[in-house]
């Protein structure tokens, strides 16, 4: 009997193309598999695109594995050299990411994490802290400093000053007052900041740190029936949403006393300068009295929160719209005895938390899924890639629940302090990697401390 190797026989006559095209239907496990059957069927793994390929793919199907070869080029892992451009280098960076995806989530489980701080001065001229004022992506946190109107971006790594970017003075109208920055927000290609004050919004490439566009609201597209737009201003509890290449924000405009409109818009961001940025929907909100509490968009769904008068009682209402049509497909109602200290939205989900309770919501039926007692008082929260809920209370104290068996995993007490003239709220963001807290404990100093589960030997 005579046997006969396909895989073989293709890799001794140089066929490396057609191999590629067969292995290219495997998955990484499959193709670990693969790498056991012979010595030669390993060789033929280590020829042409093959790794090369997978990676490509995985990134674009699973953002858990760009996610993660982000993370490990942003600590330029000590085993890759992200120069070099082999097949050998492939299949490294490929069982990397699976062996370290796996370890990210035994963390998790364990709550394992390593501890980074570093102490800053005052950085925000007002008492009141607000999750907005800072942010991150893969690579790095941006933070407002408010003293000097400037954006100080650190790697978020080693927490070390990468770059300062300076607020365009020259481009925003000042009518009589001085810009604060409200909000910022980055994500892999824009970084984006709005101001208290004054409707401009400006955007910077991330890369490049060149700024692009300095947004007003001349920019919205008015119309006569909609009225004077010199009256716009976005609104000072709202802030921004950054998704990709979509930036949702929301201007308010005071009819009289006691009645505002809310003009929410959604445009679409281009890296280069000098591009147009395209309007591509406005809602207006006969809000009356009342006023936006936050805002979330995704590439499915565009979530606001605003609290409206309704027959005489204040009620916040959680809009779904869908992003595309920007049609709203559902709406979620609290009475003033139940609205909700915090919210968040990410992946179809909503975290809520009132007076008494932790909430999540489905936001495609409208409908609370489970609830979670709680009555401490929340500063802020958040969603973790559907998996987790993590918060932070006015003491700085951290809690973590599963998300699908709403078990407490983990309370991280608060760090000590020498002194405290006063607490002040803390701010919070999150992602798969890391939980990134800044604590305020008197008026000279600051705390930036970041809880890193990807890195958790140190």
């Amino acid at each position: 009997m005579i046997e006969w190797d396909l895989i073989e026989n293709l890799y001794r006559r140089g066929l490396e193309h057609i191999l590629d095209q067969i292995f290219g239907y495997l998955d990484y496990y499959c193709l670990r598999r693969a790498e056991l059957v012979s010595v030669v069927w390993q060789e033929a793994l280590l020829e042409g695109k093959i790794w090369k390929t997978l990676l490509g793919r995985n990134m674009f199907l699973f953002p858990c594995w760009k996610d993660m070869f982000v993370a490990l080029k942003g600590m330029k892992h000590k085993s890759l050299d992200f120069q070099d451009d082999s097949p050998e280098y492939y299949r490294k960076v490929c069982c990397l990411i699976e062996v370290e995806l796996q370890v990210l989530e035994s963390n998790w489980k364990k709550m394992k994490y390593s501890e980074r701080k570093s102490e800053f001065g005052p950085l925000c001229t007002s008492t009141h802290e607000d999750s907005d004022y800072f942010d991150l992506n893969g690579d790095w946190i941006v933070r407002v400093h408010q003293n000097d109107r400037r954006i100080v971006i650190r790697n978020r790594w080693t927490l070390g000053i990468e770059d300062i970017l300076e607020i365009p003075i020259m481009q925003i109208q000042f009518n009589g007052d001085v810009p604060i920055v409200k909000s910022v927000k980055i994500n892999d290609s824009f970084i984006v900041v709005s101001f208290c004050r004054h409707p401009e919004i400006c955007v910077w490439n991330t890369k490049t740190r060149d700024l692009i566009y300095v947004i007003d609201a001349g920019s919205l597209g008015i119309q006569e029936e909609d009225g004077n737009y010199e009256d716009l201003k976005i609104h000072p509890e709202c802030g921004l949403s950054l998704w990709k290449n979509l930036l949702l924000s929301c201007y308010h405009r005071s009819l009289d006393s006691n009645w505002i409109d809310m003009i929410v818009t959604l445009r679409c961001l281009s890296p280069c300068m000098g591009e147009e940025v395209a309007l591509l929907h406005k809602a207006v909100i006969k809000a009356g009295p009342g006023y936006f509490c936050g805002l979330f968009v995704d590439e499915i769904y565009t979530v606001l929160f605003f609290i409206q008068s309704v027959s005489g009682t204040m009620e916040l209402i959680i809009e779904i719209r869908n992003t595309t049509s920007f049609e709203i497909k559902t709406n979620i109602k609290f009475n003033l005895k139940n609205i909700p200290c915090d919210f968040h939205y990410s992946n179809g989900l909503v975290v809520t938390h009132g007076t008494k309770s932790i909430r999540i919501w489905d936001v495609v039926t409208g409908q609370q899924i489970f609830k979670i007692p709680h009555r401490e008082n929340i500063a802020s929260i958040r969603l973790v890639s559907n998996k987790y809920i993590v918060c932070c209370d006015c003491s700085c104290t951290i809690k973590i629940w599963d998300l699908q068996t709403a078990r407490l995993m983990k309370a991280i007490p608060p760090p000590p302090v020498p002194y405290a003239d006063e607490r002040y709220a803390p701010s919070l963001a999150v992602d798969e990697f890391q939980i990134v807290v800044v604590t305020k404990f008197d008026r000279r100093s600051y705390r930036l401390s970041v809880k890193n589960f990807l890195d958790a030997t140190k």
